[in-house]
């Protein structure tokens, strides 16, 4: 495993990011998001060319949400992300010195990480079964807006890509894991990729 990153997936709000901190100290290696892969990947990119990689960052969640169906929106993800994977793709080829050890986001998918073929990759989808907890984060945390209505728009978007996530991640025979109860989530994760 020491020579194999660790890719972690799942939809927004499941706690990605705190897995990740929490495991690259464990692992004593580091850990970067899609997220910031994403931001620095619009600051070097042409707009024209990657136009998927700068769709959300266009858009304002008060317009897009209400008008667009959750379908939509889950298809709008899959492309910025497949975008993203150029640069994940690039950060796990050159990765000679094992400097990075996890790799968390949003944009880490199940068929994205199957079709990239690349061996030294280890990723596990988080996912949450449990409506009213995908609820409670999104209301604690928020995603596009602070709006209550927004929120809803944002909830009904959650639940779906977390079951795209469950969905293609079993397909490809991916590890999953339920991030309820949280208390324990950090050991179960150690357990799986043991």
């Amino acid at each position: 495993m020491s020579n194999k990153i660790i890719l972690i997936g799942g939809a927004h709000c499941l706690g990605k990011s705190s897995v990740s901190l929490e495991l690259s100290k464990k692992l004593n290696t580091s850990q970067i998001s899609t997220d910031t892969i994403r931001l620095l990947l619009r600051t070097v990119s042409d707009e024209k060319k990657y136009h998927s990689l700068h769709f959300f960052a266009d858009k304002k969640a008060v317009e897009y949400l209400p008008n667009t169906s959750v379908d939509q929106i889950i298809k709008d993800y899959i492309e910025e992300s497949r975008s993203v994977w150029l640069g994940i793709k690039d950060i796990i080829k050159h990765n000679k010195y094992n400097k990075i050890g996890v790799i968390e986001g949003v944009a880490i998918l199940p068929m994205l990480c199957k079709i990239s073929r690349l061996k030294n990759i280890l990723p596990v989808f988080l996912y949450c079964d449990k409506p009213e907890i995908i609820r409670n984060n999104l209301f604690k945390r928020g995603l596009w807006g602070d709006s209550k209505k927004l929120k809803e728009y944002e909830l009904e978007y959650l639940i779906e890509f977390n079951n795209y996530i469950i969905k293609t991640a079993k397909k490809y025979s991916y590890k999953i894991i339920d991030v309820y109860p949280y208390k324990t989530l950090q050991k179960r994760f150690l357990d799986t990729i043991e």
